[in-house]
């Protein structure tokens, strides 16, 4: 059976019967469509590609998936019968409701996966409407996302370069209707009015009521473009930032507080909204100002040096606000960052607040942070308020003196009426985005520094590089090797390990003891490849650990961190995270042999039940450390490394995890950090650190008295 057809059976642990109830159509069109499409991934990929909940899969997430591997999506309205045979694979979602994978022409039928009845059926070409999805490879190096990328915004938006262009297009049409209307208003007063002719008025009311549908039309159509760009954007800028971070070295990452992260996530977010605002719009009117300034001076002749004045008014004042602008968002910014770092702190540390009786103090930090940023956001709304203030003044300011020096004009015979009414009217269309006009500069001001960071970060070196290396071998044997290893985590702190040599072969347990901050989890950090040693070697089954791809060479490694994180979802998939492709069957063994498959299977829901969130915490701690086990067991690896797999529990329960882990490690090396005198008795080896110095290494029969003797005591 192919990788494709096991996924078919069974993308979350059911067989085929079962997924036909249980997966909506888009979700069980997915494999067919693949295959159709020739991909030939493995198991993996496809599930780490699905959605988090793949049973709820919609036509948007069905195309996210396709995009996770590599393969572009292009909707359209057609018929069935208008689809070339040469479009095909294709998805076809018809009016009258389904969902079918169109596979090829076989005479004058079509051979079709039914995603409604989750078969292959041979059916002729219908006439009928409905939604096509052309799917198309995606084009470059399906790795450069790894590379660092200069100027990768700029790239991105010359994906909508069409777009954009037809934007423009919409932009000219729309200042060419509004020099029109001008000439439709002096035809009226001037003409119509004069003549008192019922059927001329006739004529022009029904070109202004053209007019006016004509001008609604095209600004629908502009603003829909603007909407799929932002929704297009968002989605492709979102993915690609989240990606990136993800994928950033834990150098990087570990030492940025929390808040500062979320503050890069939210840069998309505000490129986002910018082009779904009307700031974009009105960047698009700007060149026509001057075509429309133009068409004022055919018309008006010297009244158009008012709006002028008003203009160079406006720009002078643009020029001296900009510095009190720029500092006033600087430090809102600033402040706000800090109090939701403050927020996201508090809240992730509740239950320590509350242990430590420290609400108090909290309280106060958070009044004086929130004082500040009130502070802060007053200032930016009283100098927005005198902008905005100024801004309309200057636009009224300067409709009343181009009034007041056209009624002169007419005065003189200089003017017509009409003339009058057509000029002010182009005037009114002239000076309405100079009320905006200071806003807009200063989101495109935001929008600019947002771009950078998200340029910045996009031209980061990650810690994936597996275009260049080679990942680790599936048949690891486990052999660890650390020669004269060093490592400090910053220039100016102290090391965390100096010269730590030590060897631990195939199926042998290693015990690494000492007190806390000894360097327990820094030595399995490396041998994760979390962090790189300024000096030494670690060699991983005699290859230098430098020469692995760090995401590969953890995707062959067993891991059990002292914290065990849980995700939203079921308990099936939190432990399906160290295996994306495994069965029921594979979780279901990993599960009895952490010891706490008949604890599920008592759950109302069984591996269904909903865990990650607040109700997390009610689970037992026994509980929740044998589920961590049993990822560790579901990816079958060579390697095992434990981080303190005991902490929290009682010793009966700790005796218990040293059985499980010791009738395990026939098939696996196991590295593993602990202080617990039943963990120790089943090693093979015990590495003892002090201040991340080697103090000792020997079998648990020489460690254990002379380490537990002191703590006893």
């Amino acid at each position: 059976m192919t990788a494709l057809a096991v996924a078919t059976d069974n993308v979350d642990g059911r067989h085929q019967d079962d997924a036909k109830a249980t997966y909506s159509e888009f979700a069980r069109c997915i494999v067919p469509l693949l295959d159709a499409l020739g991909w030939r991934g493995d198991r993996t990929r496809l599930a780490e590609a699905l959605p988090h909940f793949p049973q709820q899969t919609e036509l948007i997430e069905l195309i996210n998936t396709m995009a996770n591997l590599k393969y572009e999506g292009r909707e359209v309205l057609g018929r069935m019968t208008d689809i070339d045979p040469r479009q095909m694979p294709c998805l076809f979602i018809p009016e009258d409701g389904g969902t079918q994978v169109l596979i090829g022409a076989l005479g004058n039928d079509l051979l079709v996966y039914d995603g409604r009845e989750g078969i292959y059926t041979q059916v002729p070409a219908r006439p009928v409407m409905g939604r096509v999805v052309f799917f198309t490879v995606m084009r470059g190096n399906a790795s450069s996302f790894l590379l660092p990328q200069a100027e990768w915004f700029r790239k991105v938006l010359e994906r909508f370069r069409s777009i954009f262009l037809q934007a423009f297009v919409l932009s000219l049409i729309l200042s060419g209707l509004a020099m029109l209307s001008p000439l439709m208003v002096t035809l009226i007063y001037d003409n119509v009015l004069s003549s008192r002719s019922m059927e001329t008025l006739l004529w022009v009311g029904t070109g202004m009521a053209l007019f006016v549908l004509a001008d609604a039309g095209f600004r629908m159509l502009r603003s829909y473009l603007f909407q799929y760009v932002s929704v297009r954007l968002g989605n492709l800028v979102g993915n690609e930032v989240l990606r990136r971070l993800l994928y950033l070295p834990p150098s990087l990452t570990e030492t940025t507080n929390l808040g500062a992260q979320v503050s890069r996530v939210r840069d998309f977010e505000n490129i986002r909204e910018f082009f779904a605002g009307a700031a974009v719009t009105i960047l698009f009117d700007l060149p026509f100002i001057i075509l429309l300034l133009l068409a004022l001076i055919v018309i008006g002749g010297s009244l158009a040096y008012v709006p002028l004045v008003g203009i160079a008014l406006f720009v002078i004042f643009v020029l001296a606000t900009r510095p009190v602008i720029q500092r006033t968002n600087a430090a809102a910014a600033q402040t706000g960052s800090e109090r939701q770092s403050f927020i996201i702190e508090m809240l992730s540390s509740l239950r320590a607040i509350k242990l430590a009786s420290a609400a108090r103090l909290w309280t106060q930090r958070h009044r004086t942070l929130s004082a500040e940023a009130a502070v802060a956001g007053y200032e930016v709304a009283s100098v927005n308020a005198l902008v905005n203030a100024f801004s309309n003044g200057l636009v009224v300011a300067s409709a009343v003196a181009t009034m007041a020096v056209g009624v002169q004009k007419v005065f003189t015979g200089e003017m017509t009426p009409g003339t009058l009414m057509a000029a002010m009217a182009l005037v009114w269309r002239i000076l309405t985005p100079l009320g905006t006009g200071l806003s807009v500069f200063t989101q495109v001001g935001r929008i600019l520094r947002s771009v950078e960071q998200v340029d910045r970060l996009m031209n980061m070196r990650l810690e994936s590089r597996d275009e260049t290396l080679a990942g680790a071998s599936s048949h690891m044997r486990g052999n660890v090797l650390f020669s004269n290893v060093s490592i400090r985590y910053a220039p100016d702190a102290p090391p965390a390990l100096v010269g730590i040599s030590f060897t631990t072969n195939t199926n042998e347990m290693t015990a690494i003891i000492g007190h806390d901050g000894a360097g327990k989890s820094t030595v399995l950090k490396l041998a994760l490849g979390l962090y790189t040693p300024q000096a030494g070697r670690i060699l991983i089954d005699n290859i230098n650990l430098r020469q692995f791809d760090p995401v590969q060479l953890r995707r062959q490694i067993a891991y059990m961190p002292k914290n065990t994180h849980f995700f939203f979802g079921t308990i099936a998939q939190n432990i399906r995270l160290a295996n994306p492709a495994a069965d029921v069957r594979e979780i279901e063994e990993a599960c009895r042999l952490a010891g706490v498959l008949d604890q599920i299977m008592a759950l109302p829901a069984g591996f269904e039940t909903k865990i990650g969130d607040h109700n997390v915490a009610q689970l037992p701690l026994a509980l929740r450390r044998r589920l961590g086990l049993a990822r560790v067991f579901l990816r079958k690896s060579r390697l095992m490394v434990l981080d303190e797999p005991e902490v929290g529990l009682s010793l009966d329960d700790q005796a218990d995890f040293a059985r499980i882990i010791d009738a395990v490690r026939e098939d696996a090396t196991v590295l593993m950090a602990t202080n617990s005198q039943p963990m120790i008795e089943c090693a093979d080896n015990v590495l003892w650190l002090e201040n991340g110095r080697m103090r000792l290494w020997d079998t648990p029969r020489q460690v254990i008295p002379s380490f537990l003797l002191p703590l006893r005591v």
